[in-house]
């Protein structure tokens, strides 16, 4: 038997944890030098961790699936 998705991405239709992340990633800030990426990057894992101990609480499956890519990622 296949996973089953948490009870809020049956209703939204959607996986929810990817739909944040996607979105946080969209949102970040771009550009400066090495030291504003770095704190730019380290911004956007935080705000990742905290919806995947939301997503977690939540029982999603899929939640070890999402590893989203940003710019200063390497640097943590």
């Amino acid at each position: 038997m296949g996973e089953k998705n948490c009870p809020d991405c049956v209703v939204s239709g959607e996986y929810c944890f990817k739909v944040k992340t996607d979105r946080i990633v969209s949102e970040m800030k771009k550009g400066g030098d090495e030291k504003a990426l770095f704190n730019n990057a380290a911004e956007t894992h935080e705000k990742i961790e905290k919806e995947r101990k939301i997503a977690r609480e939540k029982l999603c499956k899929k939640i070890n699936d999402i590893d989203p890519d940003y710019p200063g990622k390497n640097l943590l």
